[in-house]
């Protein structure tokens, strides 16, 4: 990070559609921008003592998320990924958050204003246990004043960066220990396999990469948005739940953008298909998508044919599909690589 924000100063480097489309709201980081609110946060950490143990990492979509965990990393801080409860069902919901919590041995949560005045509900919850007891912190009551009194921590490749829980599809979730080098290592086999060498991307006249995968989980943390950072590639960003709602506004931003990846779990390409109407379908150009990404559940070969199908008027490729296979295990990224829907894999 320090590396980019040196050589790239205020170049975009993420960009964050507050209202699902490129021409609503916008929030943009530029790398100056996040390196400096990075050294706020970790001086701040720092000055009471935190350094060498452990943060949950609790923020709503958007990109405040990415001050907090740099700022750890900036810290020798070890950031903790975490969804926030679900405010209607905070009786299951805190018990999850709790039992990372404990696990972990955090030793603090860092959030925004809003989650921060919630936190007292936690404590009210018969199950918040744990999590209930630790005091939490809102980035945004850091100063940027404060990034002048930062000290680097000089961490080394093998020394912990943050800590990734498993999804927990088939059991709870466990904690995943990524060293520096487990991280450096997968993205730059990521970005191998992917092509996105930097003489590649000098030659392409779009978007690096347009996501509406959430942040605390691998494949958007790592392979979307430290992936971003680890090209010097622009990262754009919409939340889950307008994706959820309106997966035409993917696709639509995606298309404005000329993103040249672009992606997620099987699914989304299913409801592409299914919620995208053909008067919709007509605004799009997807030609220029060179990696449309599919993982973190079954690849099934039908979704990617009724897919490639339906959007070929959209000057969609087959070719551009990247199946991959990873967990958090092993970072994120294990295997993968683009396929011919029409030759067996």
């Amino acid at each position: 990070m320090q590396s980019r924000a040196e050589h790239h100063g205020d170049a975009l480097l993420f960009r964050y559609l507050l209202e699902g489309t490129i021409d609503g709201a916008l929030d943009e980081w530029s790398f100056a921008r996040l390196d400096r609110r990075a050294r706020a946060v970790a001086a701040w950490l720092q000055d009471r003592g935190y350094g060498g143990q452990r943060a949950l990492v609790v923020f709503p979509h958007g990109l405040e998320f990415i001050e907090a965990f740099f700022g750890c990393l900036y810290a020798g801080v070890t950031p903790i990924p975490a969804y926030p409860p679900d405010p209607s069902h905070l009786d299951y919901t805190v018990v999850r958050l709790d039992r990372i919590a404990c696990d972990a041995e955090a030793a603090l949560i860092l959030s925004v204003d809003s989650l921060v005045e919630q936190a007292e509900k936690l404590r009210l919850v018969e199950n918040a246990g744990f999590v209930g007891s630790l005091p939490w912190v809102s980035v945004e009551q850091i100063s940027s004043a404060r990034a002048k009194d930062w000290r680097d921590p000089n961490a080394k490749p093998e020394d912990l960066a943050f800590l990734q829980y498993t999804s927990g599809s088939t059991s709870f979730p466990r904690g995943v220990m990524l060293s520096h080098g487990n991280v450096t290592h997968n993205l730059h086999k990521l970005r191998l396999q992917m092509g996105h060498d930097p003489e590649h991307l000098a030659e392409r006249d779009g978007e690096f990469i347009f996501s509406w995968l959430p942040l605390f989980h691998d494949l958007g943390l790592i392979g979307v948005l430290l992936h971003a950072l680890y090209v010097a590639g622009t990262g754009t960003f919409m939340s889950p739940l307008v994706f959820l709602k309106q997966p035409f506004l993917w696709l639509r931003a995606t298309s404005r953008l000329r993103a040249y990846t672009a992606g997620g779990p099987n699914f989304c390409f299913d409801m592409a298909v299914r919620k995208v109407s053909e008067a919709q379908r007509a605004e799009l150009d997807l030609s220029h998508l060179v990696n449309a990404f599919s993982g973190a559940e079954p690849v099934r070969w039908k979704t990617f044919c009724r897919f490639a199908d339906y959007f070929a008027p959209c000057g969609f490729r087959p070719e551009a599909f990247f199946h991959a296979y990873g967990l958090a295990e092993t970072c994120v990224f294990l295997s993968g690589g683009h396929s011919k829907l029409d030759e067996p894999t």
